[in-house]
């Protein structure tokens, strides 16, 4: 089944939902007010391309009404395929729960608004052996995310080539893999941090952040809290018996705590972190057919 060139507008409802398996959705624009913009449920091999999806229901500034704006919000639903998305003010651009083998390219985002848990770019919930390969995320002061890019509970993800940029959240980080989550994390920058900019936190062993870049992190109170790391640039996994992880040929610049770059440094078993300066790699800026 195809699904293209569609302009569909939603006041108050999921504005696309898709519960069969096998759908393509291409060059479709959707601009919702309430529920979610796609939603894909109990559907595996659901293939995305050429997407722009706002959710015009955020206020200004500040928190959405409810967690439940994802701009994508997949269950169920495994080996979905995205492949050029913009995604603006939900919840959290693509939250994928119970649904493995996400291969996900090109990702614009802008602007997310939670409220905690939602707030990211991109989250995996028991969603492992997924990628997400080339994609930025501008969160600018208004804005209210979490964590930017979250792996829960998930293992074996690949997050390569991408840029973080702008967090206010007093706990939320970067990339962080959470709660038994482990994989990959290989040339992404993160700049204008508040609480870290990459983490394993929670984290399995066997984590590697390769190519890594921070820079420009902020130590003061963005408007919801001072950041509750002491604005900390790397995290491991404190508990003892995890040591496995690596840092390995990263960089970070313009540290406003030059005392909190890595930590606990005894739990990574490579911390090659060294100070240069670096010019962030740009957002992406994806142009559409009907632009």
């Amino acid at each position: 089944m195809l699904v293209e060139r569609l302009d569909i507008t939603s006041d108050g409802e999921t504005a696309l939902v898709i519960r069969a398996d096998g759908v393509t959705i291409r060059d479709v624009r959707i601009r919702y007010a309430g529920g979610h913009g796609i939603q894909i449920d109990g559907a595996a091999d659901v293939t995305i391309e050429n997407v722009d999806i706002e959710h015009t229901g955020a206020p200004v500034s500040g928190a959405n009404d409810s967690e439940e704006r994802n701009d994508i919000d997949v269950h169920e639903s495994p080996r979905l395929t995205v492949t050029g998305a913009r995604l603006a003010r939900g919840s959290s651009g693509i939250y994928l729960q119970d649904s493995p083998g996400s291969e996900l390219r090109d990702i614009e985002g802008h602007d997310f608004r939670g409220p905690f848990p939602r707030g990211q770019l991109v989250q995996w919930n028991r969603s492992g052996d997924a990628t997400l390969d080339g994609f930025s995320c501008v969160n600018p002061p208004g804005s209210w995310p979490e964590d930017v890019v979250n792996v829960f509970d998930s293992t074996n993800v690949t997050i390569r080539n991408g840029l973080v940029d702008g967090d206010d959240s007093p706990s939320g980080v970067g990339v962080i893999f959470d709660a038994n989550g482990s994989g990959l994390v290989e040339d992404v920058d993160a700049v204008h941090m508040g609480n870290g900019c990459f983490s394993a936190y929670a984290g399995l062993e066997g984590s590697i952040f390769r190519r890594t870049r921070c820079r420009d992190n902020v130590c003061t109170d963005q408007g919801r809290g001072v950041p509750s790391s002491n604005a900390l640039m790397w995290a491991s996994n404190p508990d003892p018996t995890i040591t496995h992880l690596r840092i390995e040929s990263s960089t970070y610049a313009n540290a406003c705590n030059p005392d909190n770059i890595v930590w606990p440094a005894e739990s990574f078993e490579v911390a090659d972190v060294s100070e240069a300066d670096f010019t962030p790699r740009p957002p992406l800026s994806l142009s559409f057919c009907w632009e």
